[in-house]
């Protein structure tokens, strides 16, 4: 009890320290989804706050398959042959709405509705470039913005998941390597090291320009019906150990959302133990 007249005020009795620093403060449980902006659609948490801190959090129900992903030029290499520049195109479209969702969560909304624009003119097949979008980020402090190492993830993970989740964490497997039309144009994937939100970050701005590079030296060519072309989103289920949520204790909630939305919907689909049909 505080002092006080007659009785006093009841201190807070959570049943641990905040996990941040320490002090103890009142404990808030609550749900979380399954509809909100910057969250992952279907996805209910149940989330223990101390403070604006994540405590714990546990999966109520895991996300919807993701809607938000183009997936016919990749299917339609199944059957027939596929001009590249359109799978590339379409890595690129990809990757920059998922760039144009953590824009706007750092509070750039003009660069964001930008990075929109971007990817609708890439998707009407127009001229155009990534690398002015990408200095204008840079300039008003997208990565400055970004916690270093908030949202690190083993490798164990970054293998399980995939796609620019694996290479972002160093590893260059990417089953383009072994196709011999993107052989003959000099392809090799790019790779950040960090593993992290920023380093995720990056490697969507990376792969974004590279696909619009190879869209642009192959106007014409066509992939043989059959072969890999590795898709932009993450590609596995990972073992049923790994859990999205336990990315989410420790973490203030404006981080928690940017942890999120640092993998495309697949990727979260997949860490919910959801497999995307």
């Amino acid at each position: 009890m505080m002092g006080g007249v007659p009785y006093g005020r009841m201190m807070p009795m959570p049943p641990t320290p905040d996990i941040r620093d320490g002090l103890a403060l009142d404990v808030y449980r609550t749900q979380v989804g399954p509809f909100m902006p910057y969250w992952p659609a279907g996805l209910i948490l149940e989330v223990t706050f101390q403070g604006d801190v994540i405590q714990s959090a546990e999966v109520v129900q895991p996300p919807y398959p993701p809607r938000d992903i183009d997936r016919e030029p990749f299917d339609r290499l199944l059957h027939e042959q596929t001009p590249l520049a359109q799978i590339e195109r379409t890595r690129a479209t990809h990757h920059l709405v998922c760039i144009a969702r953590v824009l706007s969560l750092v509070e750039l909304p003009t660069l964001s509705r930008q990075a929109q624009i971007v990817a609708a003119r890439i998707r009407a097949n127009e001229t155009v470039a990534i690398g002015p979008l990408r200095k204008a980020a840079a300039r008003a402090g997208l990565m400055a913005a970004i916690k270093p190492g908030l949202g690190r993830i083993d490798d164990d993970l970054a293998c399980e998941l995939g796609g620019p989740v694996r290479r972002a964490a160093g590893h260059v497997l990417d089953s383009r390597n072994d196709d011999p039309t993107y052989t003959r144009l000099g392809f090799t994937p790019v790779t950040q090291k960090q593993s992290d939100c920023q380093a995720r970050v990056a490697q969507w701005f990376d792969e974004a320009e590279q696909a619009l590079a190879l869209a642009s030296a192959a106007p014409h060519i066509l992939i043989a019906q059959g072969q890999l072309a590795e898709p932009p989103w993450a590609l596995r289920a990972p073992p049923l150990d790994y859990r999205v949520t336990e990315l989410l204790p420790g973490l203030e909630w404006s981080e928690a959302l940017l942890v999120l939305n640092s993998f495309d919907s697949a990727a979260l689909c997949r860490m919910g133990s959801l497999e995307t049909p």
